[in-house]
This record gives structure tokens, C-alpha cells and sequence, in this order.
């Protein structure tokens, strides 16, 4: 359902996610209520529907082994950031009329981080017997939101080798790997 996500976006990019009505998604892209409620239980559902659909652009694969420890977790972590960075207009524009700490931002941390969560999770860094690997998983999911929260949302201007600097150092990781993946 593309037409009603790219239709939430387009309201989010106008005023605030809670100002936003079901009956104003409907109408705008034009289709009856009745059609939204077969795909939709409410606005939230749509809300969850549209990162997972943003989501699959970000190739959220398992990583492939090549004998560095870190390549994956910096795999994925490129792959978000080069995501967001080429919806940084579209986002730029939606954070206009939703706060950081609203709905809308919320719901996109708190997806994102459950997607990180899984996908880190694999990575070889976190293969500790020392630490449960859903505690290491959390708290590598944090640290990428973080950043990413830091960089777009606090505007903040980085490269992206500071960036992965940023995160080992926030890992508690001295060593800073090979950044050639």
C-alpha cells in the first residue's frame, strides 16, 4: 500500500503526525476508508508499515564473512546512514512539523532499533561469552541510533570515517579496524 505511505510522508512533510487524520490520509490518496481499514488498523499501523517498507531499501542482509571482525557492524551501520542521508530532504522537511521527542520520531527509533537489534546480533564483535548477546545487541542498537540521531535529526556534520570512529569509541572498542570493507 506505497499510495498510502507515500501519502503519510507527504502529510508529515505539511504538519505534525498527530495532527493527521485517518479521514485526511483517505481522502488525499484518494481511496474510500473502508480500503484503508483492509490493509490498516489506525494511523499507527500505517506509521509501522511505512518504516518497514523504508526499511527494505537498507538491504538489512546477513553480512558476508570476510575474516573482519568489524566489517558487518560497520556494514550495516554505512547502509542505514547512506539511507538516511539520501532521504535527509524528505526527512528534513518532516522534521519541520514533528518534534524529535512526538510520535513520529519515536515510533522510527523504536522500529529501527528492534531491526538493529536483530541484525547486529550476528555480528562477530558481539560473540562474547562475558555478555548475553541480547544485552551486547541493545546496546550496539543504541549506540548506531545514537549516532544517527546526532548526526540527522541534531544536525550535526561528520564524515562518515568520524562516524565509525565515533562508534567504536562508544563500543569501548580501542582498536579502530580497517575501513575498507
Amino acid at each position: 500500500m506505497g499510495d498510502f505511505t507515500d501519502t503519510l510522508l507527504q502529510l508529515a512533510a505539511e504538519k505534525s503526525f498527530d495532527q493527521i487524520s485517518v479521514n485526511e490520509l483517505c481522502q488525499r490518496a484518494d481511496y474510500p476508508r473502508a480500503t484503508f481499514y483492509n490493509y490498516f488498523d489506525d494511523k499507527y499501523d500505517l506509521l509501522d508499515y511505512c518504516w518497514l517498507h523504508i526499511s527494505q531499501e537498507f538491504q538489512f542482509l546477513p553480512a558476508p564473512a570476510d575474516g573482519k571482525e568489524n566489517s558487518d557492524l560497520l556494514m550495516y551501520f554505512d547502509r542505514l546512514f547512506a539511507a538516511l542521508k539520501q532521504k535527509l530532504p524528505t526527512f528534513s522537511t518532516i522534521m519541520k512539523f514533528n518534534p524529535v521527542d512526538g510520535t513520529l520520531v519515536n515510533s522510527f527509533i523504536s522500529f529501527f532499533r528492534g531491526k538493529l537489534r536483530v541484525v547486529v546480533s550476528s555480528c562477530q564483535i558481539l560473540q562474547t561469552p562475558d555478555l548475553p548477546p541480547e544485552l551486547a545487541a541493545e546496546h550496539v542498537a543504541n549506540s548506531i541510533l545514537l549516532l544517527i540521531e546526532w548526526v540527522f535529526l541534531k544536525n550535526h556534520v561528520v564524515s562518515q570515517e568520524q562516524l565509525h570512529q565515533y562508534l567504536f569509541q562508544l563500543l569501548g572498542i580501542v582498536k579502530i579496524p580497517d575501513e575498507s570493507i
